[in-house]
């Protein structure tokens, strides 16, 4: 009975999921499996990467803010991901059109300040969050 239910780790995975590992080597992952290759901006690779020593949910947070953002830029300018660099991030009439058509939390506006610290010279502000506030009353925001 006692064998009846036990599972092991496959070998590789161990380090991933060891408890030792904690929250840098899930971050690690996601860092391996859900950015590289789908993000190319050096400014945010490099905050993304700085970052990994966060709380895993803030990182995964993270992750989902950034991807966003370049599937805005997508989107909005006809780009695929690898022209998505520093100089299209730099446009700051484009990043401020992401931030009021999205929410985001502390975690994220820090990403997007850090952001624009580095590529836009002249002071960048974040209007408060909309987050908890209805679409509609957002569009009048």
């Amino acid at each position: 009975m006692n064998t009846m239910y036990a599972f092991r780790w496959p070998e590789e995975d161990v380090e991933i999921c060891s408890p030792e590992s904690g929250s840098l080597a899930l971050n690690e992952w996601i860092f391996s499996t859900q950015i590289q290759g789908k993000i190319f901006a050096p400014v945010l690779l490099d905050y993304l990467d700085n970052k990994m020593s966060i709380k895993s949910t803030s990182y995964f947070s993270l992750m989902e803010y950034a991807l966003e953002l370049i599937d805005f830029f997508k989107t909005r300018y006809g780009l695929d991901a690898r022209s998505i660099q520093n100089k299209e991030l730099a446009n700051k009439d484009a990043l401020i059109n992401f931030i009021e058509h999205s929410s985001y939390n502390f975690v994220q506006r820090d990403m997007i300040l850090a952001i624009a610290r580095k590529l836009i010279s002249n002071g960048f502000e974040l209007k408060k969050s909309t987050n908890g506030i209805s679409t509609k009353k957002r569009t009048k925001i």
